[in-house]
This record gives structure tokens, C-alpha cells and sequence, in this order.
């Protein structure tokens, strides 16, 4: 019932707030199994939004107490397998039922698992049908990648690309494609909660066009501001991967979704050229991955500007249309700009 779930988030709210200095290592990542489950309930929102704002405190933890929870995950991990005897048959606590134990996931480091499982759960929470969770959950996703995606190993950014990062964008994708088949809300424009909704996101399909919109920006500053996925031997792959969702967007019949996913675009090429004062590169692979780089983003130019000037030979140039020229002009120069001072410094 709804008296029992709100008792026990209250249980949970105080283990979180309280009690996370004394929990076992290995209880952690239960424990955001835990929230996480709490947040994607769908009968109260004010329980969502509090358990995510209980998984940014729980990253907030893993940051703070980083040291100590690698030590003791790594000797977790170690004595995993002999934790409780097989031949053992009597009655046995929770503390000593290897059922119990998480088991850690042995491609990414056991420190990294724990924030694997942060971002998983708050990826699910940036599908959640409710508009303000996805939206809290977007925002609380990508400033933990930001603020401590430094921590992660480079195997464990590679999990991060293609099990959490890009797959949210092909549900955001799909799921906005079909947002317009959804029944409209009531004329009352208030959720349970008693939150009220502007005008401008008072459909379903407004609504999925925003988290769109949000989760392609939020992907695309994880791509500029993270230097270490410019190490990974998959980032040219999801480099290109990025530009082609981002191509995608910008042809979009959604006019915000269009003009958005080309502002995303200029920041990665204005990353760009923050970068040209890099030192030369000694590394033959990277120079041809920075040549690869600047080809992808001439070809989505080139892409984006036929189809915009196809368009724009049958049709009214509408004032979204001439934005998202005018954004597509300054990637152009910028691009024209700073990209010979880039290549010379990395060649």
C-alpha cells in the first residue's frame, strides 16, 4: 500500500542520510539497487524525486570515501568465493548468506561497479514516463558523469558509452518518435504531486521533445568535457556513432529538437578548437583518429545543409529554419576556423 512504501522510504531515507559510514562496502550497491527501485515506483512522485536526490548523496559518498571503498572492495572481491562454506546447512543471517552478497561485475574494477549501478538506475530514471523524474533524473545523471566521471578506469568508461549513455539515447529517440500517439493530459494541466505544467510542455509529446533535447546535450558535454574518453580505443567509434545521432536530430521535423541537437554540435566543435593548443601528437593513431574526426564533422555539415536546403526550396522559411541555419553557419566558421590549427598541432 501507499502507507507502507512511504514508511519504508522514510527507513531508507534515514540508513542514507545517517548510516552510510558504518554500512559494509559490499552493501552499497544493494543499497542503490535500493533507491533506484524506490524512484521508479509509479505511485508517488515526491518519493521519486527524493530517492533520486538520494543517489546524487550516494555518489557524493563514493567521491568522498574513494580510497577507502577501493581497499575494501578489492578485499571484498578477494574473499567473495569463501565467504560462507557449502557444506554449511543451519539457519544462516543475512550477513552470512552468500545469497545475499552482490555479486561484482567482473569486467569493470569493484569500485567502478558501484558507480556502474548509480548510472544504470538513474539511466532507467531518465525513461520513467513522468516528465519532472526524467527531467531530475537527466540533470542528476550527467552532473555525476561530470563531476566524477574522472574516478572511473577506462574499461569502465567503455561500459558507460554503450550500456548506459547510448542506449538512453535510443530509447529517448524512440520513444519520443511515438510520444505524438500518446492521449493528450486532462485540461486541469496538473500532475499528482500537485505540480503544475506550462503551456509550452503540456503534451506528451512536448514533454519527450524536452528530454530529448536534454539528454543529447548532456551526452554531447560528456563527450567535450571528459578527456579520458578521447584515450579509449572506442572513442572514434563512438565518436561517429555521436555525430550520426547528432545528424539524426538536427533533421528532425521537431523544430527544437532540430535546433538543439545543432547547438549540441557546436559545442563538441568548439571543444575543438579549446583544444588546438594541445601539444603534438606522437601517436600515429591519434592523428589519424583527428583526422577521422574532422572528416565525420564535415560530413554531418554537408548532410545537415543539403537536407536543409532541400527542404527550404519547397517550403516557407519558417523562423526555426533560419535559427538553425544561422547555428549551422557558426559551425561552419568556427570549424573552418580552428580546424587546420588543430590538425597541425596534432600531426
Amino acid at each position: 500500500s501507499d502507507v507502507i512504501t512511504r514508511l519504508a522510504f522514510q527507513s531508507l531515507q534515514l540508513v542514507v542520510t545517517d548510516y552510510l559510514p558504518i554500512i559494509p562496502c559490499w552493501c552499497l550497491q544493494v543499497l542503490v539497487e535500493v533507491v533506484g527501485k524506490f524512484g521508479l515506483q509509479p505511485n508517488e512522485i515526491n518519493i521519486s524525486l527524493t530517492a533520486i536526490g538520494l543517489l546524487w548523496n550516494l555518489s557524493d559518498f563514493l567521491y568522498q570515501n574513494r580510497s577507502n571503498l577501493k581497499r575494501d572492495l578489492e578485499e571484498y572481491k578477494k574473499r567473495q568465493p569463501d565467504l560462507v562454506k557449502k557444506e554449511e546447512t543451519a539457519p544462516q543471517s543475512p550477513i552470512h548468506n552468500i545469497e545475499f552478497y552482490p555479486s561484482l561485475d567482473s569486467l569493470v574494477p569493484p569500485f567502478d561497479s558501484a558507480w556502474m549501478c548509480l548510472y544504470g538506475k538513474l539511466g532507467e530514471l531518465c525513461v520513467d514516463p513522468r516528465p519532472a523524474v526524467r527531467k531530475s533524473a537527466g540533470q542528476t545523471l550527467f552532473s555525476t558523469i561530470s563531476a566524477h566521471g574522472g574516478l572511473l578506469e577506462n574499461q569502465t568508461w567503455y561500459m558507460v558509452l554503450w550500456k548506459v549513455l547510448f542506449p538512453l539515447l535510443e530509447k529517448v529517440r524512440s520513444t519520443s518518435s511515438v510520444a505524438a500517439n500518446f492521449p493528450p493530459p486532462s485540461d486541469n494541466t496538473v500532475l499528482p504531486g500537485n505540480i503544475l505544467i506550462h503551456h509550452s510542455r503540456d503534451t506528451a509529446e512536448k514533454q519527450w521533445t524536452e528530454t530529448c533535447v536534454l539528454t543529447l546535450a548532456g551526452v554531447a558535454r560528456v563527450s567535450t568535457r571528459s578527456h579520458i574518453l578521447k584515450k579509449l580505443d572506442e572513442y572514434p567509434r563512438a565518436w561517429a556513432l555521436l555525430l550520426e545521432i547528432i545528424e539524426s536530430n538536427a533533421l528532425s521535423k521537431n523544430s527544437e529538437v532540430a535546433l538543439n541537437s545543432l547547438k549540441s554540435f557546436q559545442e563538441i566543435v568548439d571543444d575543438l578548437s579549446a583544444n588546438n593548443k594541445a601539444p603534438k601528437s606522437k601517436d600515429s593513431t591519434r592523428d589519424a583518429s583527428a583526422i577521422s574526426f574532422v572528416a565525420d564533422i564535415t560530413d554531418t555539415e554537408v548532410g545537415v545543409g543539403q537536407m536543409l536546403g532541400e527542404s527550404g526550396k519547397t517550403s516557407v522559411q519558417t523562423p526555426w529554419k533560419m535559427n538553425t541555419f544561422c547555428v549551422l553557419q557558426k559551425t561552419l566558421t568556427a570549424r573552418r576556423k580552428h580546424v587546420p590549427s588543430i590538425l597541425h598541432n596534432r600531426i
